[in-house]
C-alpha cells in the first residue's frame, strides 16, 4: 500500500483492502513490474500454504525462504521508490 500511495496510484476504494487486486492494478498500471508481481503473488501463496498447514510442518527452511522473498520483495520496492 505504501508503494501504490507514493506512486499515486489511483483506485476505487474497495481495492485497498485486496493486496492482490491491488497488486495487479499496480502491475497493470506499470507501478510494479511482472517480476514484482510474480513475486507477491509467490509470497501470498506461501502465505496461503502456511495457514492451512498443521503448526508443526513448516520447518526452519520453508520460514528462511519466505523471509528471504519477503526481503527481496522489500528491497525491490523500495529501490523503485
Amino acid at each position: 500500500m505504501r508503494v501504490a500511495k507514493n506512486k499515486h496510484l489511483e483506485a476505487a476504494p474497495a481495492v485497498w483492502q485486496m493486496p492482490m487486486v491491488l497488486g495487479a492494478v499496480m502491475l497493470n498500471k506499470e507501478k510494479i513490474s511482472t517480476p514484482q508481481y510474480e513475486l507477491l503473488s509467490r509470497l501470498r501463496q506461501l502465505v496461503g500454504e502456511a495457514t492451512r498447514a498443521p503448526v508443526d510442518s513448516i520447518n526452519p527452511d520453508d520460514a528462511v525462504q519466505f523471509v528471504g522473498l519477503a526481503l527481496r520483495m522489500a528491497a525491490s520496492l523500495d529501490s523503485d521508490s
